[in-house]
């Protein structure tokens, strides 16, 4: 028999700094187990970026890739592991003229330009310079009319309120040939019309057969909206820019508190929703279907029968996904010809390992609560 992991379908793609990573560049221990086991258990994980080639190949094997990675904020899908483009959406040839009009129009405007693996820039600034360390790039000045081209993007710098004229300048003179959006306060994207992390994570989930509503995003800038919009949940970190949080993203921890384990144990759960429980038990053990107060419920062996405080008690279940991945249960605890109704809470457990935490209330003759904590909670273990 085949075995399918739970996540077999699934495309998750994550922003690369201040999402997957912080300032460190470095992959946290909770977001490379929770990847390692959600490809462990069958899903395609990338990273959709705004960093180009040669800036995002130091760290390709941070984490558990298994798709070709989403560049230069939607202009390019490279595979890593073929060593191959897969898509590629450069700038048209006019943006050089185009963004040196712009440039006379702001002259505050320092410009920086990716063509292949070559970085260039016009009128380096702060801006620029603050970029170039953070990416660890090397770099070459030159004038827009003299770099070689095409280009994959265009990274437009200047202090906040002065990209905010570039970008609506832009959008006023060619609205058909650029799209233009901020990754951060200082730095504004200008990659080739309809080349968006969006429109490439669509691309690339077509390449692996992979239907739209099992695409999930995770991004924290404005230039991850157009992702976020084609995922089943659009999932954002708490460090969001807060365009992000106006858009409406399902808000994480932070980016520092492993904000992509997060996003994992909340699919994790969700895959709950229309599991047959009986799957999830040995076949040894008995169920069976009762009716209580005119409605139809399937009983399952105790998930805890110490809780029960009678060895071969079964629980009678009703699960219901609530907030954060939570479940709530409700039915009858059967124990020696008579039954009590109980209820019960399912918290997940942060180590990825299953749910960790039931609270069960057992009312009747003798009601009593109880709370105890598993590594791994038989019939639940994900």
């Amino acid at each position: 028999m085949i075995h399918l992991g739970k996540f077999e379908g699934v495309l998750l793609a994550s922003d690369f700094d201040d999402t997957l990573v912080g300032s460190d560049c470095e992959v946290s221990r909770g977001n490379r187990e929770a990847l390692e086991y959600f490809v462990r258990e069958g899903g395609r994980f990338t990273v959709s970026t705004g960093r180009a080639h040669r800036t995002f190949a130091p760290y390709v094997d941070a984490a558990p890739i298994n798709a070709p990675v989403i560049l230069s904020n939607g202009a390019l899908l490279y595979d890593f592991r073929a060593g191959r483009t897969v898509v590629d959406l450069p700038l048209p040839v006019c943006a050089a003229e185009d963004l040196g009009e712009l440039c006379s129009a702001i002259p505050a405007l320092g410009v920086e330009t990716y063509h292949g693996d070559d970085v260039y820039i016009y009128r380096p600034n702060a801006h620029t310079q603050r970029h170039v360390e953070r990416v660890k790039t090397t770099w070459t000045e030159m004038g827009l009319a003299e770099m070689p081209s095409p280009w994959s993007k265009a990274v437009i710098q200047a202090d906040h309120d002065v990209l905010r004229r570039a970008q609506a300048l832009m959008l006023e003179r060619w609205p058909q040939r650029y799209e233009v959006i901020f990754s951060n306060a200082v730095l504004l994207e200008c990659t080739a019309k309809t080349a968006t992390k969006g429109g490439m994570v669509l691309k690339l989930a077509e390449l692996l057969g992979i239907r739209r509503e099992h695409i999930y995003c995770v991004g924290d800038n404005q230039n991850d909206i157009p992702m976020l919009a084609v995922s089943a949940i659009p999932f954002a970190p708490a460090n969001c820019a807060p365009e992000v949080k106006q858009w409406g993203a399902r808000i994480l921890g932070a980016c520092e508190e492993s904000c992509v384990a997060q996003s994992v144990d909340i699919l994790d759960h969700k895959s709950m929703r229309n599991t047959d429980l009986s799957s999830l038990f040995p076949s040894s053990f008995h169920t069976e279907t009762v009716s209580v107060d005119q409605m139809t419920f399937r009983t399952y062996p105790c998930i805890t029968p110490d809780i029960m405080q009678q060895p071969k008690a079964v629980c009678l279940i009703c699960i219901h996904i609530v907030a954060f991945g939570c479940y709530i249960f409700t039915g009858k605890g059967y124990k020696t010809g008579m039954s009590d109704p109980i209820s019960g809470i399912l918290l997940p457990c942060p180590s990825q390992s299953g749910f960790c935490c039931i609270a069960i209330q057992l009312q009747g003759d003798r009601p009593f609560s109880h709370s105890k904590t598993h590594p791994k909670i038989k019939g639940f273990q994900i």
